[in-house]
């Protein structure tokens, strides 16, 4: 997977590989608000997917870039994230 070292952290978490982009400020790092989870069965077959899908794409931003093939691929292969409001 090097080819994602220099972006968010792509985590394995139980049986699940979160997908999360980083947005770092002077102090500090914070995630987008929006997570992509997968099986981690599936790890190999989404980077495969994921590069093939970032090569079309090219917009000239390899972030951006990243964050549009996991968005996509959340929609296909994705699972259900529920997010709540700390208090």
């Amino acid at each position: 997977m090097p080819a994602y070292t220099n972006t968010p952290p792509n985590l394995r978490i139980g049986g699940v590989f979160v997908f999360i982009r980083l947005i770092h400020l002077n102090e500090f790092s914070m995630t987008s608000g929006l997570t992509f989870a997968f099986s981690k069965n599936y790890i190999e077959y989404l980077m495969q997917k994921a590069r093939k899908m970032i090569k079309k794409i090219q917009s000239g931003n390899d972030s951006a870039d990243r964050f549009i093939a996991f968005f996509n691929l959340n929609r296909i292969d994705g699972l259900p994230v529920l997010l709540e409001k700390v208090k």
